[in-house]
């Protein structure tokens, strides 16, 4: 009797949307009700009473039963309820805690960022300081380069040039002191207004002549290559 007078409690405190579908065949087990309100109320206050003055009909231990398993049905029913209800507060608590975890992650992302941002930067800078001052330093190399061949080349010219004057003068040298002693010594010389260059001075001579001619065509050479170059490119760049 103590169990059916929980049951009854528990049946009288549910909404009456969990007490409907508590009525509802389940597992082919059916269960009845009452329909008019006077006999609910008399049943929540004496249910034996109302089963004697209904005439034992329907008995009274199926009448228990069937409160047994309403009341049942009506905490299975509520039990699910508020599992669903938890799992939506607790899916509710984990989005708006994730969203306040995205955000901070967010931000802790964002300085952390900025700051290998700003690391990446300074090397970015360095390198390319670093191939602009080589790309300087090649192109500074490549002029000194020419320039000191250039100059080299100048050099050995005026050597050369020296060298071969130096050997002019002195087989011109030896000439005239050959002929000085020959008048000294042979007094038919004296009379001799001049006197024909040995043949080692003509050599030298001629090799003096041969190297400013050859001197002379390659700087001719050179500039009519220059002038070729040149009017190409004028003409690429008029075209």
């Amino acid at each position: 009797a103590a169990e059916v007078e929980r049951s009854l409690q528990v049946i009288q405190r549910t909404h009456p949307t969990t007490l409907a579908e508590a009525l509802r065949p389940w597992k082919g087990e059916r269960v009845f009700w009452y329909k008019r309100r006077e006999e609910i109320n008399f049943l929540f206050r004496d249910y034996r009473l109302m089963v004697e003055r209904r005439g034992n009909d329907p008995p009274l231990h199926r009448v228990e039963r069937n409160i047994n398993i309403i009341a049942n049905r009506v905490r299975l029913l509520e039990g699910r309820r508020a599992m669903t209800i938890q799992k939506r507060v607790r899916g509710m608590i984990g989005r708006r805690f994730i969203r306040q975890y995205r955000i901070e992650h967010g931000f802790m992302l964002q300085k952390r960022c900025a700051a290998v941002f700003r690391l990446q930067r300074a090397v970015r800078q360095w390198m390319a300081r670093r191939v602009r001052h080589m790309l300087h330093v090649g192109r500074e190399t490549k002029r000194i380069a020419s320039a000191f061949k250039l100059e080299r080349e100048r050099t050995q010219r005026a050597k050369e040039l020296s060298r071969l004057h130096d050997k002019l003068k002195s087989a011109y040298c030896d000439d005239v002191r050959k002929e000085r002693m020959g008048r000294r010594l042979f007094p038919a010389f004296r009379d001799m207004k001049s006197v024909e260059l040995s043949s080692r001075t003509t050599s030298q001579a001629k090799t003096l002549g041969t190297w400013h001619r050859e001197r002379d065509q390659e700087a001719a050479e050179r500039k009519s290559r220059l002038e070729r170059r040149y009017e190409e490119i004028q003409s690429k760049a008029r075209g």
